[in-house]
């Protein structure tokens, strides 16, 4: 199994990668304008008639951009049959020729005119990088340059192989806004109380300066520095709860969430609190540990989850928020663990009801992310 990866790299700001990315946006347009107009659908018969004629205009592109321009429009054409402008400043890189990379700097070529001149490069120091412990040994083939209007970005894929475990063992996995509970009845508990308490900070700024706060540069500041807050405590938390559901050596199965806040209204205070939970951002973090693992993740319908009987499927009275009681087999349930168990089972019915040998390298379809 092939894992892919993308690296985020912060350049500092230069005129000259900044006016090559607004070149080949103009050239971008002028191609995909040339491609859809004629309904070009091979690299061959696009790059025939377009190349000298780019050339031409901007002798001073290196011709790996146009190639490479070339193709990402040629894949934008059969994927779209309208044809639409490019707004963005960004270009393929192709390494060993439009970049190098080696974990102390990073060069980019940013004019080239042929005909025996040289080619001039510019090259960026890399200060000590933590991810190259990780990272260090994955092969790269591509890159991305973007400039988003303030900063410059180097997006570097990465990728490297990874065996699928035969693993046959399954755990479910229920995700609450202050704990992770599994079905091997271990539970992973994290505070948000944190987070809600820089929310209520940011609507206190927002109501002692009502009319002034969009306005206001300091107090737009202020605010984002607690947002940032915010991203930052969710992303570490969710790696770290990422980190222990993986360590138990199973496949994942979890509710498919993505439909939890549509068009539903809980209520001002818990929705309040619903904003805040980020349940798609562990799942995520999940999915990519477990991939990085050779783990499967698996996605189940969540409905009744936590108020169905695990035992006796009957439908169970509530004693309060966090338990619930069977009147027909008399049996009291956590509510959190009582979930993860029915999300578990949900699957294995689902998997007994398949004609042939569960694949795990496959979502279930109908669940597929």
């Amino acid at each position: 199994m092939m894992l892919k990866r993308t690296l985020k790299f912060k350049l500092p700001l230069d005129n000259r990668l900044t006016r090559l990315l607004k070149y080949l946006k103009e050239i971008k347009n002028k191609v995909a304008y040339i491609c859809f107009e004629n309904d070009f659908r091979s690299l061959n018969k696009l790059h025939r008639n377009v190349y000298y004629k780019i050339k031409c205009e901007y002798p001073f592109i290196p011709a790996r951009y146009v190639i490479d321009i070339e193709r990402e429009i040629l894949s934008l054409r059969k994927g779209s049959k309208v044809f639409h402008s490019f707004k963005s400043y960004s270009a393929w890189l192709t390494v060993n020729q439009s970049f190098k990379f080696d974990w102390e700097s990073i060069s980019i070529l940013y004019e080239a005119y042929g005909k025996g001149k040289e080619a001039k490069w510019i090259t960026f120091s890399l200060n000590k990088d933590k991810r190259k412990k990780k990272y260090g040994d994955w092969t790269f083939k591509e890159a991305r340059l973007k400039f988003d209007g303030e900063n410059l970005w180097f997006h570097l894929i990465v990728e490297k192989e990874v065996e699928k475990k035969n693993v046959t063992e399954f755990i479910g996995v229920d995700i609450n806004f202050d704990n992770i509970t599994l079905s091997n009845s271990e539970k992973i508990p994290y505070d948000l109380k944190r987070v809600l308490a820089i929310q209520y900070d940011i609507e206190k700024i927002q109501k002692r300066y009502n009319k002034q706060w969009k306005h206001n540069k300091g107090i737009l500041r202020a605010i984002r520095k607690r947002f940032k807050h915010i991203r930052d405590y969710i992303t570490d938390l969710a790696w770290k709860v990422a980190n222990k559901v993986v360590s138990f050596n199973a496949n994942i199965v979890m509710e498919d969430l993505r439909n939890l806040k549509k068009n539903v209204d809980y209520g001002r205070k818990f929705n309040k609190k619903l904003n805040l939970w980020a349940y798609r951002k562990i799942q995520k973090a999940i999915e990519i540990k477990a991939e990085e693992h050779g783990l499967t993740v698996f996605y189940v319908d969540p409905k009744h989850t936590s108020t169905i009987c695990y035992n006796c499927g009957s439908k169970l009275k509530v004693r309060s928020w966090k338990e619930l009681y069977c009147e027909n087999c008399n049996t009291l349930w956590d509510r959190d663990y009582l979930a993860s168990l029915n999300i578990l089972k949900r699957f294995e019915m689902w998997v007994g009801r398949q004609p042939e040998p569960l694949q795990l390298d496959a979502i279930p379809r109908g669940m597929k992310r």
